[in-house]
């Protein structure tokens, strides 16, 4: 599984027998109930549990955080495992970013911290809810008056947030303090991740691409290097979510992109020729069009996805009734798209924004910590 982080526990859980959720089905987050329709207050969120073949499982109200209903660049999902068992899927689940406060503020993003506080949340496949406030001293809050776009935790309950606006990338602690990630701040973070002890982010500003801050769970002052230039690769690019594989021995072997865009440049890029620093230039495996063509018309782009084999899960940038699709590859992806087809599709006022695959976590009983983000690529590379 991808954006994997390590979340030691945030306070007493009540243990649950039976897990609430299935190894190999997708989690998507869903923000919207039906009733009204999306704008940019704040709305309840939802995580829905599906079938790869679209059938409904069940479906779990987030509690103590709201997102903007409008904004498709919230809800990013990340894996997370707490201190325990890892062979127990008890012990997994996700998180999110969100807005502390009830559904119903008016233009949440805009909102000062002062005001709303920025919170990260998660929910455990027990269906045990918590989370933590990005508590900071006002004035110096780089989540205010900015939405979040995704959290993760690490194993000291520092709390990662991208950052739509003013600084990017941060690592919080959730009592009062802040730092700043890298040493040359990035706006636009779209997304986060955790590897081991190294932190991954994507921007759609500046000299867009995926970053990668060695170290950036522990240090300061940090660089971010751009390991897959997506300026070099299309004029205007938009990246997004991604997937970092890796050999046994741990080294990057390939990524693959999402770029949002509906266009001709949108789609899916693979980046491979790992120097030891950075990838070759990505090239584009897949265009928008041909994805809309292939699931029969429309226009349609993709921005946050769930690898399997060489199956994508993703869900559509529409705002409203938007969709999971699932792309399957041949050849490793560089052998391009081979069909097309929708998963489910929205209810009328909701629209799914992350998605994650469940993990199978008696397979990473016995890996240690640093190396279970790498193996859990290779395996899906595999």
């Amino acid at each position: 599984m991808k954006k994997f982080g390590f979340l030691a526990l945030l306070g007493a859980f009540t243990a649950v027998a039976n897990a609430q959720f299935t190894a190999g089905n997708l989690v998507t987050l869903r923000v919207g109930d039906g009733a009204a329709a999306l704008t940019s207050a704040s709305t309840a969120a939802f995580i829905d549990q599906f079938t790869t073949a679209g059938a409904a499982i069940n479906s779990t109200a987030i509690s103590g955080l709201t997102l903007a209903g409008s904004s498709t660049s919230e809800g990013y999902l990340n894996i997370v495992r707490w201190a325990g068992d890892g062979g127990d899927i008890n012990n997994w689940g996700v998180s999110y970013g969100g807005y502390a406060t009830a559904a119903g503020t008016a233009a949440v993003a805009g909102t000062t911290s002062a005001a709303v506080n920025r919170r990260a949340g998660f929910l455990r496949f027990d269906n045990t809810q918590g989370g933590a406030n990005l508590t900071i001293a006002a004035g110096t809050n780089p989540f205010s008056a900015g939405n979040i776009r995704g959290a993760t935790f690490d194993a000291q309950n520092n709390v990662f947030g991208a950052v739509g606006s003013n600084t990017g990338l941060v690592r919080a602690d959730g009592s009062g303090s802040s730092t700043v990630v890298s040493a040359a701040p990035i706006t636009n973070a779209r997304t986060v991740q955790i590897s081991g002890n190294d932190m991954f982010f994507g921007t759609g500003s500046g000299t867009t691409g995926i970053y990668m801050v060695a170290g950036g769970t522990t240090g300061t002052g940090l660089t971010a290097v751009n390991i897959a230039n997506m300026t070099l690769a299309s004029t205007g690019a938009s990246p997004y979510d991604f997937e970092i594989f890796r050999d046994g021995s741990g080294t990057p072997v390939s990524a693959l992109i999402a770029d949002d865009r509906t266009a001709v440049g949108g789609g899916l890029y693979l980046a491979t020729g790992w120097t030891g620093s950075t990838f070759g230039t990505p090239t584009q495996i897949m265009t928008a069009t041909a994805m809309s063509t292939a699931l029969g018309g429309g226009t349609l782009g993709i921005r946050q996805m769930a690898v399997v084999g060489t199956d994508v899960y993703a869900t559509t940038v529409e705002t409203n009734a938007n969709k999971i699709v699932k792309l399957s590859f041949a050849g490793g992806f560089a052998g391009g798209l081979t069909s097309a087809s929708v998963v489910s599709t929205a209810g009328a006022n909701t629209a799914f924004r992350g998605i994650e695959v469940v993990p199978e976590p008696a397979s990473f009983a016995v890996i240690g910590l640093g190396l279970l983000g790498l193996v859990a690529r290779r395996r899906r590379k595999n």
